[in-house]
C-alpha cells in the first residue's frame, strides 16, 4: 500500500466573493467556504494552536494544513451556524495531527450550544485528487479514522510530555492490529483513556466490539489500569483489571474474539478480611474462582500465568511507559500503509 506522496490540493472556490464586512446571512441550502492555507509547523506553542475565523454567513469554513515534521497535511472542515458570532475559536492538537501525519483527513465541528462549544467527528478526507492515491481498497484505512478520532478526543502519549509520576494512562497510548479470530483479518485493539477498545470490520462497516474500562490491581496502592495482551492456545487475548477493593480482591476479565463475537474468562479471587495486615500478594488469595466456578489455587494460578504473565505478555501501567507503548501509534500506522 503507497503512501500519499503529494499534499492534497484545497478546494478553492473561485465563484465566491467573500467581503470582509458585516455577516451576509444566506438561506439555509447554500453556504459559503472560505478557504485558508496554513503552512509550516506550528509555532503559537509546542503542542497546539488556536486558529480563529470570521464568519461570513451561515455556513462552512475549509482550511488545509501542512507541514508537522513530514511534509504532509490534512483537510479541516469547521462547519458551523454562528452567524452572530463575531468569531469561531477552533482548538488544534498538535500531537493528534502529526499522529496521523500523511493521512489525508478531516474534521468536522458541530457547534452545540455557545460560541466555542462543539462536537468533534474525524473522518478519513477521501475527495478526489489526481495528486494523491488513497488506499481506499484495504479496509484498515478505516481504522486510522477510529484512531484520529480518540486522538482528537483525548489526545495521545506518543507525542505528549511523558513526567516521572505523572500519570500517563490518559490519551491514546498503544495501538495494534490483531488477528484475534486467526481468520486472516485484522481487528484494531485501542488502548485509550484507561480503556480497552477492539475494533472489527464487520459487513464493510468497522465497528466497536469491545469498550471496557480498566481499573484497580490487586496488590496496588495507586492506580494501575493494565492492559495485558497474551497468547493463550493459539490465540490472541487482552486481559483487563477490574478489581474494586485492590487490597482484597483480585479480578479481572480476558477477552478475545470467535467468528467476530467477544468472548471472555471471568476471573476472582480473594482472602479473607483478617489476613488484611500482610501485603497482598497471589500467596495469600485462598477463594478463587473462574466464570463464577469455585477452583483450586492452582488452576486459578496457572491461568493467571498464562493470561497475564507469560512471555509474550505485554503490559503498562501509571508508572512503567516503554518506548514500545509510545512507538505503537506510528507502528500501526506504518502497518496499515505497508500492508
Amino acid at each position: 500500500m503507497n503512501r500519499p506522496t503529494d499534499k492534497p490540493e484545497p478546494e478553492i472556490n473561485n465563484e465566491l466573493e467573500v467581503e470582509h464586512s458585516e455577516p451576509v446571512v444566506q438561506p439555509e441550502t447554500e453556504a459559503i467556504t472560505v478557504n485558508e492555507t496554513v503552512h509550516g509547523q506550528l509555532t503559537d506553542s509546542e503542542h497546539e494552536k488556536t486558529y480563529v475565523f470570521t464568519p461570513e454567513a451561515d455556513g462552512c469554513y475549509v482550511f488545509s494544513v501542512y507541514g508537522f515534521d513530514r511534509d504532509k497535511g490534512c483537510n479541516i472542515r469547521i462547519a458551523s451556524n454562528l452567524s452572530n458570532a463575531e468569531q469561531i475559536e477552533f482548538n488544534c492538537s498538535y500531537s493528534a495531527l502529526d499522529m496521523l501525519a500523511g493521512v489525508p483527513y478531516s474534521i468536522t465541528v458541530y457547534q452545540t450550544s455557545g460560541v466555542c462549544d462543539f462536537v468533534m467527528e474525524v473522518h478519513l478526507f477521501e475527495e478526489n485528487s489526481e495528486d494523491v492515491e488513497y488506499a481506499n481498497d484495504n479496509y484498515d484505512i478505516s481504522y486510522l479514522d477510529k484512531m484520529s478520532v480518540l486522538a482528537f478526543a483525548y489526545g495521545s502519549s506518543s507525542n505528549s510530555l511523558i513526567i516521572e509520576e505523572c500519570y500517563t494512562d490518559k490519551g491514546l497510548n498503544y495501538t495494534d492490529l490483531i488477528d484475534f479470530d486467526n481468520n486472516g483479518t485484522n481487528e484494531l485493539l485501542c488502548v485509550c483513556d484507561g480503556r480497552a477498545l477492539i475494533y472489527s470490520q464487520t459487513n464493510g462497516n468497522v465497528e466497536c466490539l469491545l469498550d471496557v474500562k480498566a481499573e484497580g490491581s490487586y496488590g496496588v496502592t495507586y492506580v494501575q489500569n493494565r492492559v495485558y495482551i497474551a497468547q493463550v492456545d493459539g490465540k490472541t487475548w487482552i486481559s483487563v483489571n477490574h478489581s474494586n477493593d485492590a487490597w482484597l480482591e483480585d479480578s479481572w476479565t480476558a477477552y478475545t474474539l470467535t467468528n467476530g463475537v467477544v468472548e471472555s474468562i471471568e476471573f476472582y479471587a480473594k482472602r479473607n478480611e483478617a489476613d488484611t495486615e500482610d501485603f497482598p500478594t497471589t500467596d495469600n488469595l485462598n477463594e478463587f474462582w473462574i466464570d463464577g466456578v469455585s477452583v483450586d489455587k492452582e488452576e486459578y494460578l496457572a491461568a493467571y500465568d498464562m493470561y497475564r504473565q507469560g512471555d509474550n505478555v505485554f503490559w503498562f501501567d501509571a508508572y512503567d511507559v516503554s518506548k514500545e507503548i509510545t512507538d505503537s501509534i506510528q507502528k500501526t500506522i506504518d502497518k496499515i500503509w505497508d500492508e
